[in-house]
């Protein structure tokens, strides 16, 4: 183990969600992580999930709380990560066939970029405080 002074690290920050909540945030974190694969920029083609006949986009603008959880057993994460993350719709509507397309639309949706606002601060003061502690002394 390095020593702390060289360790890279300097903090560890332990997220315990439930993964729609954390795919929420994540999605919603595109300005404040360049590199983080969230919804598609301009430009990129746009992801989708496909239930009923019917294609559902992954899109910002995602709701506090919704009315039916998606199911987070093996067998239903297994269908949801199906062909490259494609059958989370799908899942959504087997187990819940009186749920609405709203309801749907719903499980794919990412919070927006402005929704995030604390933590996107709380992340770029860490990387203010970062450069600082990197910076050179005199």
């Amino acid at each position: 183990m390095p020593p702390a002074s060289t360790d890279p690290i300097k903090h560890v920050i332990v997220l315990i969600l439930e993964n729609r909540s954390f795919d929420h945030m994540l999605g919603g974190l595109s300005a404040a992580i360049p590199d983080l694969d969230s919804l598609p920029k301009a430009g990129e083609p746009q992801r989708s999930n496909r239930a009923d006949g019917r294609a559902y986009k992954q899109t910002d603008g995602a709701s506090r709380s919704i009315k039916y959880d998606p199911m987070h057993e093996l067998e239903n994460t297994l269908h949801q990560l199906a062909k490259d993350n494609s059958g989370f719709v799908a899942d959504f509507a087997v187990k819940y066939p009186l749920s609405q397309p709203t309801d749907r639309a719903e499980i794919i949706k990412c919070f927006a970029d402005d929704a995030m606002e604390r933590l996107e601060e709380f992340l770029g003061q860490q990387k203010t405080a970062n450069a600082q502690s990197n910076a050179p002394t005199s």
